[in-house]
């Protein structure tokens, strides 16, 4: 079973989301990383409802640059050469239901 689930997931919501409670995500992602997810990324874009969140992600903004970004990053991994490949950490032990949570500023 464990080989079918993602090794690397990144959730992300907006802090000001009023359809979708932003708590729901980190609910997601500690039952996420309960199922064997090795890495479970939450990203909170604050001052980013909803609809904000979707749409920059389709047609560019902060959103889109932030996922493209983890996604460089992740997909570094793969290169053990490359320094930019070793995880960060937020300082905390690093477990399996640990996440990893970013803020971002609305200026990106």
């Amino acid at each position: 079973f464990e080989h079918l689930l993602p090794r690397n997931m990144l959730l992300v919501h907006g802090v000001e989301d009023t359809t979708v409670p932003f708590t729901a995500t980190a609910e997601a992602g500690y039952l996420i990383r309960s199922c064997g997810v090795r890495q479970c990324e939450e990203l909170y874009l604050s001052k980013t409802g909803h609809q904000e969140t979707v749409l920059q992600f389709m047609v560019g903004g902060k959103t889109k640059d932030a996922v493209h970004s983890w996604l460089q990053r992740v997909t570094s991994l793969s290169n053990p050469r490359d320094e930019r490949s070793k995880p960060q950490t937020n300082g905390s032990a690093d477990n399996n239901n640990s996440p990893r949570t970013f803020l971002m500023d609305s200026k990106l």
